[in-house]
């Protein structure tokens, strides 16, 4: 199946080991995965009509990761000046 590293990453850099990382290197490798950030780019889609599909049989991409970009496009939509 698909995982977004940059989620997962999240998960392991807010784990009690991290604090044992050279700041600077941490820095390095978040800033190798920041370009691929869901939650970065979001805001791009505002006023952009998208439909959300998925696949019954899908085995590439589960729904949960769809249905995480809905929820963060919209998170995005709610918290723009009006």
């Amino acid at each position: 199946g698909y995982g977004e590293s940059n989620f997962l990453w999240r998960q392991s850099s807010s784990d009690v080991g991290a604090s044992h990382v050279e700041p600077a290197l941490k820095g390095l490798l978040e800033a190798a995965i920041a370009e691929n950030d869901v939650e970065l780019h979001a805001p791009n889609l505002l006023g952009v009509p998208h439909l959300i599909r998925v696949g019954s049989d899908d085995t590439a991409v589960h729904p949960w990761w769809s249905r995480r970009m809905l929820r963060v496009a919209r998170g995005a939509a709610a918290a723009a000046p009006a």
